[in-house]
């Protein structure tokens, strides 16, 4: 545990510098297509600081933005282009995957080859570590570990910005991926043939990458 303090500031900056970039680059296109933007939280947990539409929160590495929706939001007939539901399903899936494409393509500027592997391997990683939380996923943390000691700044952040993009992309409720495929489902009518069970499954895949490796963390900070 000691070993790692002295070299995490960085990592965790250019982290939640990354998650800013992410959610902005959303926040941004909304706003270019005219949609109404409720919030931008910088962080999840409990809010620690509001400015009009910014709240910064607790854990700052993790975040989300709101736009106005009818689903959600009483929206008067004559406004429904400033919701976010009632553009185009291309404006829709722009939104909807503009943090990511802006995040890719950081990575690929500042790490090249390095960043597009850490994009592609991503995926691979996650769900190996939460597979074998005793061997496979301590062994990531260490490695990841020697990366934020030896690896120059800006790779560092390539790296980072790359897999950020490629977690997000999954197709899992909370993730950008989940969300454009929830926008490209109800364009197509496939909700009505999607079951609440499936829904709930997925979210089950989500809560349990959480604790796999959570359980993981713990397993290597107690080695």
């Amino acid at each position: 545990m000691r070993t790692m303090l002295p070299h995490m500031p960085m990592p965790l900056l250019i982290l939640v510098s990354a998650v800013f970039i992410h959610l902005a680059a959303i926040a941004l296109m909304g706003k270019m297509i005219g949609v109404k933007l409720h919030v931008f939280s910088l962080g999840v947990g409990p809010a620690i600081l509001t400015l009009g539409r910014f709240r910064l929160s607790a854990i700052p590495t993790g975040g989300y933005v709101r736009f106005r929706d009818s689903t959600q939001d009483i929206v008067p007939p004559g406004e429904m282009n400033t919701a976010l539901d009632g553009r185009t399903t291309l404006e829709q899936l722009v939104v909807a995957l503009s943090g990511c494409v802006v995040l890719f393509a950081l990575g690929l500027v500042l790490a090249g080859a390095d960043g597009l592997h850490a994009f592609l391997c991503l995926p691979q990683q996650l769900f190996s570590g939460v597979i074998s939380p005793f061997e496979r996923a301590p062994a990531l943390i260490n490695s990841s570990l020697a990366f934020m000691r030896l690896a120059p700044h800006g790779i560092l952040a390539g790296t980072v910005c790359a897999k950020l993009a490629a977690l997000n992309l999954l197709p899992l409720p909370g993730m950008n991926g989940g969300a454009a495929l929830r926008i490209i489902g109800i364009r197509i009518g496939a909700a009505k043939w999607w079951p609440d069970a499936a829904t709930r499954a997925l979210t089950l895949v989500y809560v349990a990458l959480l604790l796999g490796w959570c359980l993981a963390l713990i397993v290597f900070l107690l080695a």
